[in-house]
């Protein structure tokens, strides 16, 4: 990437991608490092050089609907469709999908998202965004006795969600299965803390020791930060988060286990 300071944030990393692919059986992915040789290339060099000489394409060619190609995107599908004609692979257009009928570019979106003008992404995505990372030690310190165990995590994502609450299940390393949780984004404001941090209490499981990685993912936000006249307070909310998050996943046991 030539101007990383203009580059839009990165809602996943490479490793959940890949993760991804494999889930939908796609057998390999080649990553493909962006240099000056490469992006010189007219979309004509691209096609020969990379499509056909180096990935040795026969049959067919995904792309969106607004993809761009060679210097300086000079290339587009029309284009590419002629190209494909010419060197005997057809090209096929995925359009955009959402369940719900509206559908955010990724720009866009991470704008929205973290002024909280966004809904959760889960319904248009077809998956829950996530969180991933390395995570720290159950929380301890002074406040501990006042609020609930949580664990850290270190994410590895550039975006994350505006702060607030959220309705969360959370997988520990190791592990297949996903468990209830409730993740607060935000500095710890009743403690007057000032580092931005992402804590989750696990609802109805308790590890023996912590794991050395997390996944998060997000389900629904509960609330904004707030914060509140003293511990007592606090962790008198917390209980209702608590309280929330179970009703809500109550309500969808009925479509399967991953949502009890």
């Amino acid at each position: 990437m030539f101007a990383p300071e203009s580059a839009p944030l990165r809602l996943s990393t490479i490793a959940q991608r890949l993760g991804w692919f494999n889930a939908l059986g796609i057998e390999a992915a080649v990553i493909h490092a962006l240099h000056p040789r490469l992006s010189r290339l007219s979309p004509e060099e691209f096609v020969e050089q990379i499509l056909v000489r180096d990935l040795q394409v026969m049959k067919a060619v995904l792309v969106g609907e607004n993809f761009h190609f060679g210097h300086k995107q000079a290339g587009n599908v029309k284009l590419l469709n002629e190209l494909g004609a010419r060197n005997g692979f057809e090209v096929v257009i995925i359009l955009p999908w959402s369940a719900t009928a509206k559908w955010f570019p990724a720009r866009s979106f991470a704008g929205k998202w973290r002024r909280e003008m966004c809904p959760m992404p889960g319904a248009s995505w077809g998956r829950p965004f996530a969180l991933t990372g390395e995570s720290g030690h159950w929380h301890r310190g002074p406040a501990a006795k006042f609020t609930f165990p949580t664990l850290n995590l270190a994410a590895e994502q550039e975006l994350l969600p505006a702060r607030g609450v959220y309705i969360t299940r959370t997988v520990l390393e190791g592990e297949t299965c996903s468990h209830r949780s409730v993740t607060n984004i935000g500095v710890r404001p009743t403690f007057n803390g000032s580092s931005l941090s992402v804590e989750t209490h696990l609802l109805n499981f308790q590890p023996e020791t912590t794991p050395k990685r997390i996944e998060v993912r997000f389900w629904e936000r509960l609330r904004e930060e707030k914060k509140f006249g003293g511990p007592e307070e606090l962790r008198a909310q917390i209980a209702h988060d608590i309280s929330a998050a179970n009703q809500f996943f109550n309500r969808l046991r009925r479509f399967g286990p991953i949502a009890s």
